[in-house]
């Protein structure tokens, strides 16, 4: 399987989706520390800086388009201008996907996505990529369910497209046969309901779980059931490890691009268990 990795950053996304046994044929990524560390593992492959400079067909058939879309407009952290921000790419990236029209999508954001304007700015986004034929999966998966010293909650989108003859209830398949433990998102009321005695008020691993505000509905406990070996490479040596420079001198330099390019990644392992659950059709 092939995919198209936007918002590259410095290669959480391609790094995963590589160990699950998928192939990246292209790379977006418009951050110039980012795009050395991607030029030093991933020579090879064909890279654009702005992603409003990407027509769809430079990097060929993709099967799968992945990104971790800009945050900032809807962290917790800042202004959350939303919609409202110039570094909302949403749009860029559901264009992109209209134009290279992949089996499946795979998005990553932080939590407070799921809370900008009560809930609505979510929902949309998933109304638009259901819109343009896909089924979508919201879930929402903490680094430290894969070992990784700190909590770090982020949610992720996987879609697959309707045209692709799968039906809703493989999709719907991460919630019991994926490799660890996290929280998936009913985002209908039909699903509200079916499960809402099953909430409870706590979130996974005892955290505050989103209220009826953040997700436009309740939040179910979904099993993302035993944990998955294959990768025995501890969290921290990755990515300390995608991000030195290729010129390989002392980590100190360059150290402030080094903290934003690791603070902006995904976790690896998080990624290649998604992959692997496409891959296998457990999804």
């Amino acid at each position: 399987m092939k995919f198209l990795s936007l918002f590259a950053g410095i290669g959480g996304f391609d790094l995963g989706l590589e160990r699950a046994g998928m192939k990246c044929v292209g790379q977006v990524e418009i951050n110039k520390f980012c795009q050395k560390v991607l030029e030093k593992h991933w020579p090879d492959v064909k890279r654009i800086g702005d992603i409003h400079d990407v027509r769809g067909d430079e990097f060929g058939a993709a099967d799968l388009v992945c990104g971790g879309v800009p945050c900032q407009p809807a962290s917790c952290a800042g202004q959350r201008k939303g919609t409202g921000d110039d570094r909302w790419l949403w749009p860029e990236a559901f264009r992109i996907v209209r134009a290279v029209k992949p089996d499946w999508c795979l998005f990553e954001n932080v939590r407070g996505l799921l809370t900008l304007e009560d809930g609505v700015v979510f929902e949309n986004l998933l109304l638009e990529l259901e819109g343009i034929g896909y089924e979508t999966l919201p879930l929402i998966i903490p680094a430290c369910a894969v070992g990784a010293p700190h909590r770090r909650d982020r949610v992720w989108i996987v879609a697959n497209s309707t045209e692709s003859g799968l039906s809703e209830s493989r999709l719907a398949g991460i919630g019991k046969s994926s490799t660890e433990t996290g929280t998936r998102l009913y985002d209908r009321p039909e699903q509200q309901d079916s499960h809402a005695a099953d909430t409870g008020n706590q979130g996974l691993q005892g955290s505050e779980r989103p209220g009826a505000h953040d997700t436009g509905g309740e939040v179910a406990h979904g099993s993302i059931a035993e944990r998955n070996h294959a990768w025995d490479e501890p969290w921290i040596e990755a990515a300390t490890r995608l991000c030195r420079m290729d010129d390989g001198v002392s980590r100190r330099i360059h150290r402030t691009e080094r903290l934003k390019a690791l603070g902006n990644a995904v976790v690896p392992q998080i990624v290649e268990i998604i992959g692997r659950s496409i891959l296998k059709g457990m999804i």
